[in-house]
């Protein structure tokens, strides 16, 4: 894992621009705030629980695998679908027009994400053919940096913290991780006694982490790595444009 480290750290140079960088389509300075009040905006009384010609859309990421920024891409480009956008997870029957954001998993349980049995149901509606399921992954020891930053701040302060919030240089995150390795390796290894404090289960381990990202790359109609959006957000958004089958017209920037 040290030298795993090493390597990471000329990576997450690279990798964390990734959530300072603008949007695919958004105007530069959009703020979460921003994007919490457009959610609500267009989403407002919209629930469509009836048959129709869309599947409903799972959109689905381990914690911290850049679930957010796809949310953002759809708001911001997919036109009236996003009117049915909701960031939570909800099960039907059958197919509608609806799109869930979630963390789910897959085999174990964990801090922070949907049980097993939840993300089953959607994969059953998947293979009955009524829904669709997005998995959104990123670099495993990237996620991992992610998550402990989020995770040691949220027992600290009761609030979750991203790193492009925590740290002003990623030289700051390397410095941190190694002043507290051993924290870091705990956080890794699942330990449970890091957050013996708080109410529910423990936070995936690595290990963990990784199976559950083979399970999700296995299952799901389409995977989406968040640094292919670094290297062309225009082809990998595409992607999602013809799975769901919405007619958007635009241009690339």
């Amino acid at each position: 894992m040290q030298e795993q480290f090493l390597v990471l750290r000329e990576q997450v140079k690279a990798l964390a621009s990734l959530q300072k960088s603008p949007n695919l389509y958004a105007a530069a300075g959009t703020t979460a705030v921003d994007r919490d009040n457009r959610a609500r905006e267009i989403s407002e009384f919209y629930i469509d629980t009836g048959l129709g010609n869309d599947k409903t859309t799972y959109i689905v990421g381990l914690f911290g695998t850049g679930r957010l920024y796809i949310n953002e891409l759809i708001l911001l480009n997919i036109g009236e679908r996003a009117r049915y956008f909701r960031d939570g997870i909800r099960l039907h029957p059958g197919p509608t027009s609806m799109i869930y954001s979630g963390h789910a998993i897959m085999r174990y349980m964990s801090r922070g994400q949907s049980i097993p049995a939840i993300m089953r149901r959607i994969l059953e509606a998947m293979r009955s053919g009524f829904a669709d399921v997005l998995f959104i992954y990123r670099h495993p020891l990237d996620s991992l940096l992610t998550n402990w930053v989020y995770w040691r701040t949220y027992a600290r302060d009761d609030m979750g913290t991203v790193v492009s919030d925590a740290y002003k240089r990623t030289d700051d995150l390397c410095a941190d991780v190694e002043r507290n390795f051993s924290e870091f390796m705990a956080f890794a290894q699942g330990d449970p006694n890091l957050f013996a404090a708080e109410p529910g289960p423990r936070f995936l381990s690595f290990q963990e982490s990784v199976e559950e990202t083979e399970l999700h790359l296995q299952a799901a109609t389409l995977t989406l790595r968040l640094e292919d959006f670094m290297i062309d957000p225009f082809k990998e958004f595409s992607k999602i444009v013809e799975v769901m089958s919405v007619h958007v017209n635009f241009e690339p920037c």
